[in-house]
């Protein structure tokens, strides 16, 4: 179940860093049919296969370095807000770190 989500996550990634924007959409509804199995476990009374499979998720997980936060940091300062405790995800040629970008009430999608 937690490879099913972790595979479900990373096609997101590899969809966006594409630019397939349609694919990104389609795949984040495969990590929300993962999610969705781990709350299914809970729900079903199997309290330790949905805390394992959590724990195996989140383990997956990289935090970024504070030399990563800090370039990041120094390159979108004006742009983006980045945690002290922003993920990554590493391609070939660099990594990819978690940010918040603001959108103003008056903002159109």
């Amino acid at each position: 179940m937690q490879t099913e989500l972790m595979k479900a996550a990373q096609q997101v990634i590899n969809s966006w860093e594409k630019g397939d924007l349609a694919g990104a959409v389609n795949n984040m509804r495969e990590v929300l049919e993962a999610a969705q199995q781990v709350i299914n476990s809970w729900e079903k009374g199997d309290l330790a296969g949905a805390v394992n499979n959590m724990r195996e998720v989140l383990e997956d997980m990289d935090e970024a370095s504070p030399d990563q936060i800090a370039q990041a940091r120094e390159r979108y300062d004006e742009t983006a807000e980045i945690d002290d405790d922003a993920l990554v995800s590493e391609t070939d040629d660099g990594v990819w770190v978690s940010a918040w970008v603001f959108l103003p009430d008056d903002s159109t999608l």
